[in-house]
């Protein structure tokens, strides 16, 4: 049975196919449905879905090589299996290694994910040092990543990078402090820390390895304006998509739609709506700085010769393309959705997945009682 949204979602096509269980809702604060709909957030976004044409083999490769360290538990292991990483070999080892400091930070308390992340740090600023006997995999990991980036990268780009990474690291930390205390965010505060913590930033190396722009546009206030809006819109995305599995897990704090749910005290559909009307904003935002950059640039006193045109140009060609990779990645990858990512894409439609360890709730977030046939995907 489906039938016509009434209830407005901004910037949504409110024609859409919707199920009955989300129209006419009384809001009551914190509630969430059985039926998680899936807000439309990238269908006007001008850069379409590619692939790199050396991703195959490039991938194989950097697998051989991540493989070999023998990384992960066999849940885990069947976890990373469903996913798939685009770009070429620097850029799936980064994505390896993303993967494996989320694997041994993610929920961990504060004192193992700080002395990880110190050791990732220590690697990357030190990719000569012999790593320390019996050193858990990140450090071996991080360095080797880092030894093989290193040949293929300017050394503004390596700059930027270690900057970008150690701002990432550092949100981690917040992270498990914030879990540890038990503490949800307010909107702002969680967008501040999320732009560090979605890793979006010293991804930007993947496209960007070979720039040789000076730290006056580098760091340039645009550029960084630029980077957080690309920020939000990935981790707005992700949110939304692992916000299921978070809940059943009792780890939603660390969410954008639990912080809407508990800073303007409103309902699951009501942190969606917000979602989608503050991605439609801030892409009209980004579309018209990026438009204008090098003039703007210009007009603030930076020196912006033909060169570093051309090279702004493919940073925000590059910068443009990861929400909508990201986007894909989450429906295509296995990672959330296992083999009906594509469905769900289509139908935006899931069903909430029950609590896993406890009935406990820590949120206290009502439950709903909905019945409807749709998708329920587990993926640990």
């Amino acid at each position: 049975m489906s039938t016509k949204l009434s209830h407005t979602i901004s910037g949504v096509d409110t024609a859409a196919p919707l199920h009955a269980a989300l129209i006419s809702r009384h809001v009551v604060p914190g509630y969430v449905p059985d039926v998680l709909y899936l807000g439309k957030t990238m269908d006007s976004w001008p850069w379409p879905r590619k692939l790199n044409v050396h991703y195959e083999e490039v991938k194989r490769e950097s697998n051989e090589w991540f493989f070999a360290f023998h990384p992960f538990t066999p849940k885990s292991l069947a976890a990373f299996e469903r996913c798939d990483f685009e770009e070429v070999r620097v850029g799936c080892d980064l994505m390896n290694l993303f993967f494996l400091i989320d694997e041994y930070t993610d929920r961990q308390p504060l004192d193992v994910v700080k002395g990880t992340c110190d050791i990732v740090l220590d690697a990357l600023n030190n990719p000569e040092k012999p790593r320390p006997e019996g050193e858990i995999l990140v450090g071996p990991v991080a360095q080797q990543f880092w030894q093989n980036a290193i040949k293929h990268s300017t050394p503004e780009a390596r700059r930027f990078f270690l900057h970008t990474f150690k701002l990432y690291l550092d949100s981690v930390i917040t992270q498990a402090d914030d879990r540890d205390k038990n503490y949800i965010r307010t909107i702002q505060e969680y967008i501040d820390m999320r732009r560090d913590n979605i890793g979006l930033r010293p991804s930007i190396f993947i496209g960007t390895m070979k720039l040789d722009m000076p730290a006056a546009v580098w760091d340039h206030r645009y550029l960084l304006d630029l980077e957080n809006i690309i920020s939000d819109f990935n981790a707005f995305d992700n949110d939304m998509v692992s916000f299921n599995k978070e809940q059943a897990s009792d780890d939603a704090e660390c969410n954008i739609v639990t912080v809407i749910m508990h800073s303007l005290q409103t309902d699951y559909i009501g942190a969606i709506e917000w979602i989608v009307r503050e991605h439609k904003r801030l892409q009209r935002v980004f579309l018209e700085l990026a438009a204008t950059l090098p003039q703007r640039l210009r007009e603030d006193g930076v020196e912006v010769r033909p060169r570093i045109e051309e090279q702004l140009a493919l940073y925000v060609e590059h910068l443009a393309q990861w929400p909508r990779a990201n986007k894909q990645w989450s429906f295509e990858s296995g990672r959330y959705f296992g083999d009906k990512g594509l469905e769900i894409q289509e139908t935006r439609l899931v069903r909430k997945l029950p609590k896993r360890a406890t009935d406990e709730n820590k949120l206290g977030l009502p439950q709903a009682t909905v019945i409807i046939t749709i998708p329920t995907v587990e993926v640990c």
